[in-house]
């Protein structure tokens, strides 16, 4: 299934590995913090909110920085921004994953 989905990126994005490689990067990011919201929303969980706020917080700023210029063009510092954003929605969702094997593991 997964691949099936980076398939389609690639394919929508006309075959440019640059364009499908944002895409790819803008949903792995944004799961990851879907993954945190849930964690920290009904779990309680305070590592969650951290990261969660803080990648929405940069994601923000980025979107504010590039709507000013040349918007996310990879010259702008907005596309930057963003990429921290993005990274910091990643490594947060997979810290989530991470936890909730452990807490299972715990559990079990």
């Amino acid at each position: 299934m997964v691949v099936v989905a980076l398939a389609q990126v690639v394919w929508a994005s006309g075959g440019s590995l640059y364009e499908a490689s944002q895409g790819i990067a803008f949903f792995l990011g944004a799961g990851g913090m879907m993954l945190m919201f849930y964690r920290w929303r009904w779990l309680g969980d305070g590592l969650a909110k951290v990261l969660c706020l803080t990648a929405f917080g940069t994601w923000a700023l980025a979107v504010m920085v590039g709507s000013v210029g040349d918007g996310f063009a990879p010259s702008h510092p907005s596309f930057w921004i963003a990429g921290v954003a993005l990274l910091i929605g990643l490594v947060g969702g997979v810290l989530a994953l991470v936890r909730v094997y452990l807490e299972r593991k715990k559990a079990g």
